[in-house]
């Protein structure tokens, strides 16, 4: 279970550095160098806490960086106070 939760981190800091990417977890099991089985495991996991997003209608589906919902900023009008 800690070697999971490593491989989070390194996946979480892959994905820090390039929030951009859309990868597979074979595509990103050979960047970061772990077993794509292990890195697929912390990947599903990483989509469950919604901390990642997955596309594609079936495998290999890819998977991005899922950045925190942050509602607008609303705007005081201070006439109507």
């Amino acid at each position: 279970m800690k070697g999971i939760s490593i491989i989070r981190l390194e996946i979480l800091e892959f994905f820090e550095s390039n929030p951009f990417a859309w990868e597979t977890a074979d595509d990103l099991a050979r960047k970061i160098g772990r077993d794509p089985l292990t890195v697929q495991e912390a990947l599903e996991r990483l989509r469950e806490l919604g901390i990642l997003t997955a596309r594609g209608a079936s495998p290999p589906l890819r998977y991005r960086y899922q950045a925190p919902y942050q509602p607008p900023v609303r705007q005081v009008d201070h006439g109507h106070l």
